[in-house]
């Protein structure tokens, strides 16, 4: 048999690796220099080196078969030249499986990318959006060499050494702020029954990102452009767009909102809305395009609305899946995702619990009942809500806090301690 050709040597090593799937994994994610040079690896490594440099083309199973005779009768130690050559040459073994890996990856997504276009009966939106967050994946997936100690120091350097003006996601509560702190990568859920003002806090959220001149995406599956347009038209220039819908305002007030308009064209430079429709994958494709337009905070509205194949399962099992759906979503993009949901009527996390374990921050909204005002004539039919926000889960943060502020619905904001 002819000799091997000493460049296919590191090729030809990553394959009797990539033979074992776990290790194939490892790889793919990362694996650490010490695992090629700790002495019951570096025994394999040496095997495999001694019968490439022997001439002998081997695959794995032959390998497994040599290094059993082998080992016993070389004992434990490798030969000196042989350790030295495994351990001089450690990075490059630990780049070329990785290269090999991520080759053999990226031709698989290729037949698969054919094969979706080929299908015509699909929905052609969705299959491109799965095309996307493959390919994303795989360029995601492809782990890290900064060592935890340099993790560490540029953590500490950014921290410490960071402008106050520094462009971060935040809550517009300042205790809830305070609490929590910036928002880094982070999956946020907001959760609250039907009217309390999901909806609101997320558009004020993204409305004071934007008047600090910071990008912010929200997904709206719930509300069209339309309805979130209004929203915000209320909050920037404290209009009541109730009176305004139907006609129970003055003229002053129609000419007072018109000149709101210079203003929510100001807004939407930093605040990116769309209303289509989403799956999962499609999601991650918008994450995606919005990190890529410089947003600092996704905004999805809300999980239940986001579109599932649940034909083979209960609403529980839907939910779960879409929880860790949201997960591929935040991990694809590392941006804050604040996420909306419904609450069941003990308070927890509609349909599935997994929500809660999934998440980085919960945020349970509550309505104070007792300190409700009933619209009437006497108060201009605007009323009066207090909502608690109760902090049930911040793994950075202070967690079981709360903070109460009063839901001005007219003007769809929330004020802190009733401040205006």
């Amino acid at each position: 048999m002819n000799r091997p050709d000493p460049a296919c040597a590191k090729d030809l090593i990553a394959n009797c690796l990539l033979s074992e799937r776990a290790m194939a994994c490892a790889v793919s994610s990362g694996v650490e220099t010490e695992w090629f040079t700790e002495p019951n690896n570096r025994q394999h490594w040496g095997t495999m080196v001694r019968h490439f440099g022997g001439g002998r083309w081997i695959d794995y199973m032959t390998y497994a078969s040599r290094y059993a005779v082998d080992l016993p009768a070389k004992g434990a130690d490798l030969e000196p030249s042989i350790e030295r050559s495994i351990e001089s040459s450690t990075e490059g073994y630990i780049a070329e499986c990785r290269g090999v890996h991520l080759r053999r990856q990226a031709a698989a997504l290729h037949a698969q990318t054919a094969a979706t276009l080929q299908d015509t009966t699909g929905d052609v939106d969705a299959q491109l959006a799965t095309i996307q967050a493959g390919w994303t994946g795989l360029l995601d997936h492809r782990g890290s060499e900064e060592p935890l100690d340099a993790i560490a120091a540029r953590l500490l350097d950014q921290w410490q050494n960071a402008p106050a003006s520094a462009p971060v996601a935040r809550f517009p509560l300042t205790e809830l702020h305070d609490g929590i702190g910036p928002l880094t990568d982070e999956i946020v859920y907001l959760i609250a029954t039907p009217s309390i003002g999901k909806t609101a806090f997320a558009v004020q959220m993204c409305v004071c990102l934007a008047h600090a001149k910071i990008r912010s995406s929200l997904r709206s599956l719930e509300s069209s452009r339309e309805k979130i347009a209004q929203r915000i038209m209320a909050q920037v220039g404290r209009l009541n767009t109730y009176h305004l819908r139907t006609r129970k305002a003055m003229r002053e007030e129609y000419d007072a909102a018109r000149s709101v308009l210079p203003i929510l064209a100001d807004v939407q430079q930093y605040m990116r809305v769309n209303d289509q429709p989403a799956s999962i994958p499609q999601l991650q494709a918008w994450a995606c395009s919005e990190k890529a337009a410089r947003s600092k905070l996704l905004v999805v509205d809300n999980l239940k609305h986001i579109r599932s194949d649940s034909r083979k399962r209960s609403t529980v099992e839907e939910i779960r899946e879409l929880s860790a759906g949201v997960k591929t979503v935040r991990d694809s993009v590392r941006l804050p995702v604040v996420m909306l949901h419904h609450a069941s009527d003990e308070g927890k996390a509609a349909w599935s619990r997994d929500i809660e374990r999934d998440a980085d921050i919960v945020i349970f909204m509550e309505e104070i009942e007792k300190r409700r005002v009933v619209p009437s004539a006497a108060n201009n039919w605007t009323g009066e809500w207090w909502v608690e926000f109760a902090v049930k889960k911040a793994r950075e943060g202070a967690s079981w806090f709360k903070v109460v502020a009063k839901f001005d619905k007219a003007h769809q904001r929330f004020v802190e301690d009733g401040n205006e």
